[in-house]
């Protein structure tokens, strides 16, 4: 059985469902991209795309599942881009 990446972002998107904590999952979402961000150079523009489109996509699923659970994460997710934490 292969792993493509619909199943990859499924199983991701199940993990951090299954974790049943906002918090750790939005840190765990905003540290992946962080850490691409900050390995990022002006040529690897497009590898960032790459990790946010695979956030976005994990966040889709989220929000099908549990539109609760995804909100509180969204809230969880601001505020650490804003630095509120």
């Amino acid at each position: 059985m292969s792993l493509t990446y619909d199943k990859l972002v499924s199983t991701f998107a199940f993990f951090l469902l299954l974790m049943a904590d906002h918090e750790k999952s939005s840190n765990i979402l905003f540290e992946m991209v962080e850490e691409r961000n900050q390995q990022s150079s002006l040529q690897e523009e497009e590898d960032f795309d790459d990790i946010r489109e695979f956030v976005l996509d994990i966040v889709e699923i989220i929000s099908v599942m549990d539109p609760e659970y995804s909100e509180r994460m969204a809230r969880k997710y601001y505020d650490l881009v804003t630095g509120l934490k």
